[in-house]
């Protein structure tokens, strides 16, 4: 069992730690969230054709996800290839 340490504080400060642990878990799952954009979304915000993101993924720079016949790219990845200059 973990130590239990009781500190006093007032409402407000508990209130005030409380929310900002939920807005930073919030901020994360936003985060995760938008992880992932679709093909067309990739191509519209990195000014890229459908034939550059195939082909680097077959070059094996980008992984492209499918769920219910959508795919889908991780940004972050994405941001990666991009940056390295595939």
């Amino acid at each position: 069992m973990e130590n239990l340490i009781l500190s006093p504080i007032s409402i407000e400060e508990f209130e005030r730690r409380i929310s900002s642990l939920i807005l930073k878990k919030i901020a994360e799952n936003t985060d995760q969230k938008n992880r992932y954009i679709s093909i067309r979304q990739a191509c519209q915000k990195f000014d890229l054709f459908k034939a550059t993101l195939y082909n680097w993924k077959r070059q094996g720079f980008i992984k492209i996800h499918s769920l219910s016949g959508k795919s889908f790219i991780d940004v972050q990845e994405l941001e990666e290839a991009i940056l390295k200059g595939c």
